[in-house]
């Protein structure tokens, strides 16, 4: 048969000349055009693949960039001119390089123009890689929690450092519960703190460069929503004020200084650039093992609205402050697991009955999703099965 094939080719080339369209499809081959985005390579069961990503140095994409569906030609131009704007600006280049990488949707603002009244934002830090996965858990179990107590409308983010293993998986997690991702580049500071998993912390300063919205609600993966958040979400802070946090407790003693687990942010361009020059310039004494914690202590010293106990319930207070933890009980919305996370809390540990609550929490996820073939895989990577 391919004998025959090739004879009667060769009497149609020079009957007519070379007639491609004349021949069997096994002989005509075609060379596949690049018409779009290359593919680029799965990060699914993959734990050496980089995963969420930023652009190359030195090249500039919209935040909505490998994120989603593409952007309409209106927002590509709102967002060039937003981007020459923002360069004339004193700092405009550094807000623009440290710009958090936003999912595309439309329900976003993808430009800002007139920001949005406030968001929930939280962090994935891999800074000790062999407990990323703990982390997710406990924002998986966190969305979950927020979505008894705080309104859908609030748009929830989650900043995953550039770079970071979240792999496709890791990304269906986290969206499961509720949230959607911005890469955020690392901010190092001139001295890292020696407390190995905090030295990723000071990315928590693009919370003031977010300025798509008014005010940032910012809760730490080891929070847990057991309340309503209305108090939270209308905290009064301003320019005089920039931001709110609880008191910290430290050996048994209210420390004058705040923990930055729980707190609300005024966004500002400006005080963006303010506080990483004064960061990256080293022209603030603080703790170095507090990491930004300690550093944004100093710099609002005199300036920081306290939030009551109840919008913070520091763990620490459980055992150092049993009778104060107590006398708010009733009234607690978010609770702070800090001496032990919740994950790790068995019933062996001293914060066996706070620690229930997380748990209970995971388990109402955990029956969700087994109830849900299309979530048995999220189930058993949370640990459900």
């Amino acid at each position: 048969v391919a004998s025959l094939i090739v004879v009667i080719s060769f009497i149609l080339f020079l009957a007519n000349g070379w007639h491609s369209s004349l021949l069997p499809p096994v002989l005509v081959m075609s060379v596949p055009v690049y018409t779009g985005n290359r593919p680029t390579q799965s990060t699914e069961d993959c734990s050496t693949c980089t995963g969420i990503s930023r652009t190359s140095p030195g090249v500039r994409e919209p935040p909505w960039a490998g994120f989603g569906k593409a952007p309409s030609q209106l927002e590509r131009k709102a967002y060039e001119q937003y981007s020459l704007s923002l360069i004339r600006e004193d700092g405009g280049k550094l807000r623009q390089q440290y710009q958090c990488k936003f999912e595309h949707d439309s329900t976003w603002p993808a430009v800002p123009g007139k920001p949005q009244p406030i968001a929930i934002v939280s962090l994935l830090s891999a800074s000790v890689p062999s407990l990323l996965n703990n982390y997710i858990l406990g924002l998986e179990v966190l969305g979950y929690s927020l979505n008894e107590h705080c309104p859908k409308s609030v748009p929830r983010i989650v900043m995953v450092l550039e770079n970071s293993p979240c792999d496709r998986l890791c990304q269906r997690r986290l969206r499961d519960a509720g949230w959607k991702m911005c890469a955020a580049p690392r901010i190092v500071p001139p001295h890292p703190s020696n407390f190995r998993r905090f030295r990723d912390q000071f990315v928590k300063l693009n919370l003031w460069n977010m300025v798509q919205y008014e005010r940032i609600v910012y809760l730490d993966a080891d929070t847990l929503a057991v309340g309503s958040l209305r108090g939270l979400l209308h905290t009064n802070v301003n320019r005089d004020h920039p931001m709110a946090a609880a008191q910290d407790i430290s050996n048994g003693v209210w420390v004058s200084g705040f923990n930055m687990g729980v707190a609300v942010i005024c966004t500002n361009g400006s005080e963006f650039v303010r506080l990483f020059r004064l960061m990256s310039g080293d022209k603030v004494s603080y703790s170095h093992t507090m990491s930004e914690q300690g550093f944004l202590g100093k710099v609002y010293e005199s300036t920081w609205l306290k939030l009551p106990f109840e919008q913070n319930a520091n763990l620490a207070a459980w055992t150092q402050k049993r009778e104060h933890w107590k006398k708010h009980a009733a009234n607690i919305s978010v609770i702070h697991y800090t001496m032990e996370k919740g994950w790790a809390i068995n019933a062996r540990s001293a914060y066996y009955e706070i620690g229930v609550f997380w748990h209970e929490r995971k388990h109402k996820m955990c029956y969700m999703r087994c109830s849900m073939v299309e979530l048995c895989d999220l189930a058993a990577a949370s640990g459900c099965v």
